[in-house]
């Protein structure tokens, strides 16, 4: 176990100083460069927080869309067989390798975009990006 408070609420409270004890009293122009500083500390404190937990929800949702618009996902790593215990279960990536997962996926479905090949399946993909955007732009402006 880690001591506390962890990294995420370390970097909250350093934020939260930076914004009311240091922000006030600096020149007018670095102000936008401390408010920038200040919002990066805030994403890394919530990604810190959230883990790699909404990447493997994206993960698993692409895949099954993928797989709905009848196309077999592509692996980063294709001895992996993600429908066995694997991914629908557990979390067993590592942080760099679940990143690769998501690329090759994310790449997959933008070349079936760009191809045209989703027929009269657009309505899938639109609702899974605008779930998959809602979830990013919730821990990137919180």
């Amino acid at each position: 176990m880690r001591e506390l408070p962890q990294g995420n609420e370390l970097l909250q409270y350093a934020r939260e100083i930076l914004r009311k004890e240091i922000l006030p009293d600096l020149p007018a122009k670095h102000r936008l460069t401390g408010l920038m500083i200040a919002n990066a500390m805030g994403i890394a404190a919530r990604q810190l927080h959230n883990g790699d937990e909404q990447d493997y929800h994206e993960l698993v949702a692409l895949q099954t869309l993928l797989r709905t618009l009848g196309h077999e996902p592509m692996s980063a790593y294709p001895s992996f067989d993600s429908q066995s215990e694997g991914l629908q279960s557990s979390h067993i990536l590592s942080h760099t390798a679940l990143q690769q997962e998501l690329t090759v996926l994310n790449r997959q479905l933008a070349e079936l975009i760009r191809n045209r090949e989703l027929k009269d399946q657009q309505d899938l993909v639109f609702s899974h990006l605008e779930h998959i955007t809602a979830i990013r732009a919730a821990e990137s402006g919180g």
